[in-house]
């Protein structure tokens, strides 16, 4: 694709995966599966992105956490340790890559409507629809 149209000038990362954990269930196995899609799916791609905006001088990275990394839920410790992750290396790049004219947003949607929160058995309090999600991101 970059050879027909050339690199992106924007890139949009939104990988995200859930599994229940609760106590009784929880195991490294599903700790590692969480964190290998939710957060080692968006340095793989960074690894390719950053060296590319940096060597540009410009360009713009946008990555979906979750507020999930910044509180805990129910269920949801080896999500909200891999939203937290994507959130701590969020903060520790955009500084260095602002030097470099690329700008680094981090977008952190509360609760939508997806697949993966109807598998919750709580409250999700101001939960929107993925469309309102999507307006709400892009209209920033």
């Amino acid at each position: 694709m970059e050879k027909e149209i050339g690199f992106p000038n924007l890139v949009v990362l939104n990988a995200g995966t859930h599994m229940p954990i609760s106590v009784e269930s929880f195991s490294v196995e599903k700790v590692r599966t969480l964190m290998e899609v939710n957060f080692m799916g968006v340095v793989n791609a960074l690894s390719e992105i950053i060296p590319k905006f940096v060597s540009a001088g410009e360009g713009h990275i946008a990555i979906v956490a979750s507020l999930a990394g910044y509180r805990g839920l129910p269920s949801a410790s080896g999500y909200g340790a891999s939203k937290a992750a994507l959130i701590n290396m969020c903060e520790s790049l955009r500084p260095e890559l602002m030097k470099y004219n690329v700008r680094l947003t981090l977008i952190n949607p509360g609760f939508v409507e997806t697949p993966l929160t109807d598998q919750n058995d709580f409250e999700m309090p101001f939960i929107i629809t993925a469309k309102d999600a999507a307006e709400r991101i892009f209209r920033e």
